[in-house]
């Protein structure tokens, strides 16, 4: 009897944990739409203050237009953990730069000079458009530390 309660109640715990990392591992998961297949952005300290910006935005079919409407970095406030803005660029500003055309992706990678020993991060706006319409998002990298 003891032997049938145990197993029983095993089954019920290896049920559960199962339950719960495929739900944990939902979040994660990139939807695909008309335009845009997937999206990232990569920040590196390079040193001597020197940081990187690699932005990457694939679409799903030949793009009419593809590539990134913003780069918003911040700066974290070491004193108080709180984030502020640090530097700005839009894509509408240097489209050279920030847009491709005739192109089933955009990759790019940018520079700016932080202050060694702070925190930055840098979100993205990205968008394609194609035939079918036009999507957007967002995706915001890990803090690197300015080194």
């Amino acid at each position: 009897m003891k032997k049938t309660i145990v197993s029983f109640a095993l089954a019920i715990c290896i049920m559960l944990s199962m339950s719960v990392a495929t739900t944990a591992a939902t979040p994660f998961s990139i939807e695909a739409s008309s335009q845009l297949d997937q999206y990232s952005v990569l920040l590196k300290a390079n040193g001597n203050g020197d940081m990187s910006i690699t932005m990457t935005v694939d679409g799903v079919t030949k793009m009419i237009e593809i590539g990134v409407d913003e780069v918003f970095i911040e700066e974290r406030n070491t004193a108080t953990s709180s984030w502020h803005e640090f530097d700005t660029y839009y894509g509408m500003d240097d489209k050279d730069t920030f847009y491709d055309y005739d192109s089933y992706d955009y990759i790019r990678t940018i520079h700016f000079n932080g202050t060694v020993g702070k925190y930055y991060r840098v979100t993205l706006s990205v968008f394609g458009k194609n035939e079918k319409g036009i999507d957007s998002g967002w995706v915001t990298s890990i803090t690197v530390r300015c080194k």
